[in-house]
């Protein structure tokens, strides 16, 4: 399927642990996402919506990748190095192409 649409959100204590350095990270992935192909990014019509969530049990800086509900991905970390090499994760392992 392709993917032209994505919404990035981090849950209220994901917010509240790491602030702007979320969203430093969320706008990071969207250069590196647009500089690769058109997708856009909007909450309304999503056609992969990423969550972002604390997770102390996933060990020092690990990342846990999880497929939740329909289109949904479930990203969690106890830091946020590790919400970050999340992500590196999923746009290494990701396809790219001029539709999305």
């Amino acid at each position: 399927m392709k993917i032209s649409r994505i919404y990035f959100t981090g849950s209220q204590r994901a917010t509240e642990v790491w602030g702007d350095q979320l969203s430093s990270v969320f706008q990071l992935v969207k250069d590196r996402i647009t500089a690769r192909c058109p997708a856009t990014f909007e909450e309304n019509n999503a056609q992969l919506k990423i969550l972002v969530d604390v997770d102390d049990s996933v060990g020092a800086q690990g990342f846990r990748i999880a497929d939740q509900e329909e289109n949904t991905v479930l990203l969690v970390s106890d830091s946020i190095i590790g919400i970050t090499a999340g992500f590196g994760k999923l746009l290494r392992t990701s396809d790219y192409s001029p539709e999305g």
